[in-house]
């Protein structure tokens, strides 16, 4: 998808530089298909034993260990860190969870990626009040997380409070294993460039649709998108809002998100 996004290969012609590879010089030799495939990050596959500690000393401490994830889970680290902001092995991940489909579907490796590449969600750019509204009471979790904030916090805060940190502060709400961490305005690293002057981009494969994180008992999104926790604004030709409209999946880059990456990785390389 991104090859077909970014005109084909890094070069001139595509305008950008980014390229996929297995690291190399870590081979190791398959006993089962008697031939040399790619070295494991890890020392042991199991994954109680992915951790820093089991790293492969064969790979090099900044590779992107991928992992099939059979849990669903799908996240990944945000752009490159250097090793004198963080030293430790596994410091760049993709997990790729498994979808109802029963595989990793190639919209979500490619929304993954766009992690990988820097890219954040956006619904986080700081502006996206003015284009998409965020409701978190609906998503997955919600109440569950007020009630364990509220029994923590003491003297107790009060309902509004936790509401408004939940919705707005990153770090409290992974704190409390709230998944609405993914949509705060800004997200966690400052130097990211979410708010890329390109504006906002309804199209772009970093933006949730409205049905995305919400509870498998909450049916009402599916009919209403005043129960769905992202939705479009709409706004009249005056600028004034006149209502919502429903965020579809996306299944590819957008020409945005394209020109993105041919910004921060143009060719010829730096």
């Amino acid at each position: 998808m991104w090859h077909d996004a970014l005109s084909g290969r890094p070069g001139p012609e595509g305008r950008h530089s980014p390229t996929v590879m297995e690291v190399p010089g870590t081979m190791r030799w398959d006993i089962v298909r008697n031939e040399f495939t790619p070295d494991y990050c890890f020392g042991s596959f199991d994954i109680p034993s992915r951790t820093a500690g089991n790293w492969n000393p064969r790979v090099p401490d900044d590779a992107l260990a991928i992992e099939y994830n059979y849990q669903g889970v799908k996240v990944s680290t945000s752009g490159y860190t250097p090793k004198e902001v963080l030293a430790s092995r596994w410091r760049h991940q993709m997990r790729l969870g498994v979808s109802a489909s029963g595989h990793a579907e190639a919209h979500i490796v490619a929304h993954e990626l766009g992690h990988v590449f820097g890219m954040l969600h956006e619904h986080q750019r700081n502006d996206r009040d003015s284009y998409v509204e965020y409701n978190p009471t609906y998503i997955n979790g919600f109440l569950a997380t007020m009630q364990r904030a509220m029994a923590a916090i003491q003297p107790r805060p009060a309902a509004e409070f936790v509401m408004q940190k939940l919705r707005d502060d990153y770090e409290f709400a992974r704190e409390y294993g709230f998944s609405g961490a993914a949509y705060t305005k800004g997200g966690f690293e400052p130097e990211n460039p979410i708010d890329d002057p390109s504006g906002f981009d309804y199209d772009s494969i970093m933006l949730y649709p409205s049905t995305f994180g919400t509870s498998a008992s909450n049916d009402r999104c599916a009919t209403d998108v005043n129960f769905c926790p992202l939705a479009k604004v709409v706004r009249d030709a005056q600028g004034k809002v006149v209502g919502k409209e429903r965020i579809e999946e996306k299944f590819k880059p957008s020409e945005r998100d394209a020109g993105w990456i041919r910004k921060y990785y143009p060719w010829p390389a730096a």
